[in-house]
């Protein structure tokens, strides 16, 4: 969120309805939700995390989707 807020700001980040899926998180993957249209944006601001939880870390995006269903 913070790397996102700082890069779009509250308004931005607001229109490209992120959304972390913790469901999703299996160690060191997981799944992030935007908007179609803010998708660069986010790669984007991914790319300016260097570190999490006060480790150093790389963040990659490996796979993007055009649609994300329930899985319930």
């Amino acid at each position: 969120w913070r790397s996102a807020l700082q890069l779009l700001g509250e308004a931005e980040v607001a229109k490209a309805g992120l959304w972390v899926l913790p469901e999703t998180w299996a160690g060191k993957r997981g799944v992030l939700k935007v908007t179609s249209r803010h998708v660069n944006q986010l790669k984007a601001s991914l790319a300016l995390i260097t570190n999490i939880e006060n480790k150093e870390a790389i963040v990659r995006t490996t796979k993007v989707s055009g649609i994300l269903r329930k899985t319930t």
